[in-house]
């Protein structure tokens, strides 16, 4: 992507999930997560030393998570669009990360030219494939998903139990859809972030998952839904056999 000849600044927002304590010992396949108060900062540096603060001082609240959004100033957008996100565990160790920016190109602020703004914003959307140690889980894994304002598919603050039928693109997988895309597509800009952007976004960067709240009666068309990459966790509380056994049957079907 070449270089570009604007700027938009942005801030950090700081918001940490918690367990409540009447949904400690709840049973899957779904349980509530709380959002607490959104804490914000001028910098990420400050941010991830918040992260720190936060960990400490609820440490005996049943932290699930702590999530770090970098949020543009002056652009329009809603809830759970940002221009990267970062997920801490209770410890403040980093768990997971979108790099790239999830957000919805709209009206073009008075300030920019819409074609400068325009190949920022796709450029920055853009999605080239994860690193192999960030694919965490593979076909048959059971996961939770975080549903939370950032997650493009579920942001209802809830936890759901899924298994896993495929798994996001690899930074080399990604560069060969990539080349192949831009060889063939004859309505190119010749600006490369741009171009990559408008086609690869959040929409890529996904496990393929079946819920477990889905029904053994539902058609095969209708049981696989996407769980963003950096949501995606180990399970929380035990998996009993029953719905375990409901997954792997559920993933069987798929076959």
């Amino acid at each position: 992507m070449p270089e570009s000849t604007i700027h938009i600044p942005t801030f950090f927002q700081v918001t940490p999930y918690t367990i409540p304590n009447h949904e400690r010992h709840c049973k899957y396949p779904t349980y509530h997560c709380h959002r607490e108060a959104h804490r914000f900062y001028r910098t990420k540096e400050e941010a991830l030393a918040a992260v720190r603060v936060c960990a400490e001082a609820l440490s005996g609240d049943n932290i699930y998570c702590i999530v770090v959004s970098e949020i543009p100033l002056g652009t329009p957008m809603f809830e759970g669009e940002s221009f990267s996100e970062q997920l801490y565990l209770a410890d403040g160790t980093l768990w997971g990360e979108r790099a790239y920016a999830q957000i919805v190109v709209r009206d073009v602020p008075e300030q920019y030219g819409e074609i400068e703004y325009d190949n920022y914003l796709y450029g920055r959307c853009a999605f080239y494939g994860r690193k192999a140690e960030e694919i965490r889980f593979q076909k048959g894994d059971i996961i939770e998903i975080f549903c939370h304002p950032g997650n493009s598919y579920w942001g209802d603050d809830y936890i759901e139990l899924a298994i896993v039928v495929d798994t996001p693109p690899t930074e080399e997988k990604m560069a060969e859809w990539i080349n192949r895309y831009l060889a063939d597509t004859e309505h190119r800009t010749g600006d490369r972030g741009f171009d990559v952007g408008t086609r690869f976004s959040a929409w890529d960067d996904t496990y393929k998952v079946i819920p477990a709240y889905r029904s053994l009666h539902d058609d095969v068309g209708n049981l696989i839904d996407e769980c963003p990459t950096h949501c995606a966790f180990a399970p929380h509380q035990k998996v009993s056999a029953r719905m375990r056994n409901k997954l792997l049957q559920q993933l069987e079907r798929m076959s």
